[in-house]
């Protein structure tokens, strides 16, 4: 684990910070060229990914500091902390939606239409943000004998490597949803199988995690949290074909 890549006159460059930007820049590199192939004009969908970084982060964190409270109630300053890592992904989904949705009902941009586009890209910038988490520590998975497994500084317990894990499974994710959309669905259908997709991993994989408590149900809240955006991603699918199935009647 590197938590700090290096220090350059007394300021530490964050692994964790550095991976999620690549994976953010990199997302947002590859959206642009695509909306730009398909007709759409850079700067608002530009104005969008910035909407999303802020309101991914804004959620993200949110989220993180609601859950992990007890960690933060002495010392409130380091809600500020970002470098720190701590952003819970559900969170960071529900404010880049809500942010995404009003920078483009202004550009007069189709929601879904953008976030099709973006659906594979996302998994993609996910995939290198989780190598952060990797390199940060955070994250971290059950104690395992298993042979493919990590151990954490400060600890001599090996552990399963669930951030490695959720990157790979995004990584597939990423290319699963590029094939699939070549085949040219209705609106929607993309950014539904994202979503869940997304979901079917998180509830896999929030099982094996070491970091996270289980409600009386047995299940973790993220998990919960992931169940209600399965649900939310059938329902896109289902209303956006009813939608294109009307168009096509008319």
């Amino acid at each position: 684990m590197h938590p700090v890549l290096f220090s350059l006159w007394g300021i530490d460059l964050h692994t964790y910070g550095l991976f999620v930007a690549l994976g953010f820049i990199t997302a947002s590199v590859l959206a642009v060229r695509e909306a730009t192939a398909k007709g759409l004009k850079p700067e608002p969908f530009m104005d969008m990914l910035i909407a999303i970084l802020v309101g991914g982060i804004a959620g993200g964190r949110g989220l993180f500091v609601v859950l992990n409270w007890g960690q933060f109630s002495s010392a409130p300053l380091d809600i500020f902390k970002l470098y720190q890592g701590g952003l819970a992904i559900q969170g960071a989904m529900v404010g880049s939606a809500l942010a995404a949705w009003l920078v483009v009902s202004r550009a007069k941009i189709r929601f879904l239409a953008a976030a099709d586009i973006l659906a594979p890209y996302i998994a993609l910038g996910q995939a290198i943000g989780r190598i952060g988490c990797f390199m940060n520590g955070c994250c971290y998975g059950k104690t395992t004998t298993c042979f493919a497994a990590v151990v954490l500084p400060g600890e001599i317990v090996p552990r399963i490597p669930t951030q490695l894990y959720y990157s790979a499974g995004l990584l597939l994710m990423f290319i699963l949803l590029s094939l699939l959309k070549k085949k040219q669905y209705f609106e929607g259908a993309m950014f539904s199988f994202y979503l869940m997709l997304y979901s079917i991993l998180r509830m896999t994989l929030d099982a094996l995690r070491g970091d996270l408590m289980p409600l009386s149900s047995g299940f973790t809240l993220s998990q919960v949290i992931a169940m209600f955006f399965f649900v939310l991603g059938a329902l896109l699918f289902v209303v956006s074909r009813a939608r294109k199935g009307k168009a096509c009647r008319k």
